[in-house]
């Protein structure tokens, strides 16, 4: 499976993907889903704001006000993975965000004018290709049936086989 976009709205995930990399085609699959993404993939776009950061050169204190909505994701045989890192800021004035992305970046070089991802961004980028992926193919957050703990459910038990006795 090639992953070519993710896109985080709220609690919205969009995926964008080939279900077949080996044969070349415009068609690909579009997966939307409301259904609650892996804490690590959550995590892992949040912690793409630092490299955003760097890259379009934001002042730290926008850090609180910027949020990751997606990456593209794009291939190429001799510089490896590539990808663009969109974000949003919320404006104090304006209902609508303020959006920004940063250029193309390749896992690897050919030349002195490719910009390259750090290693840091790369196993980011890596892990929200592997979540996606893993998101696609059902894997959604954890959740917990009960809000007690193992202990207090035992001892619920406990009491009501004493009751029942």
């Amino acid at each position: 499976m090639d992953i070519i976009k993710v896109k985080i709205k709220g609690d919205e995930t969009e995926i964008v993907y080939n279900d077949n990399p080996n044969v070349k085609t415009t068609q690909n699959t579009f997966l939307k889903s409301e259904d609650t993404r892996s804490q690590k993939f959550t995590d892992s776009m949040a912690a793409l704001t630092r490299h955003l950061q760097s890259v379009v050169s934001l002042p730290a204190k926008y850090l609180d006000t910027v949020i990751v909505s997606g990456v593209s994701f794009r291939d190429h045989e001799t510089k490896g993975m590539g990808a663009v890192i969109s974000a949003q800021k919320k404006l104090s004035h304006c209902s609508s965000p303020f959006n920004m992305s940063t250029p193309l970046m390749w896992e690897g070089s050919e030349g002195q004018n490719d910009a390259v991802f750090d290693q840091n961004t790369l196993e980011l980028l890596q892990a929200i290709r592997e979540e996606a992926e893993a998101f696609v193919n059902g894997a959604r957050a954890q959740q917990d049936l009960f809000d007690e703990d193992e202990e207090e459910l035992a001892d619920s038990v406990n009491e009501a086989d004493a009751e029942a006795a």
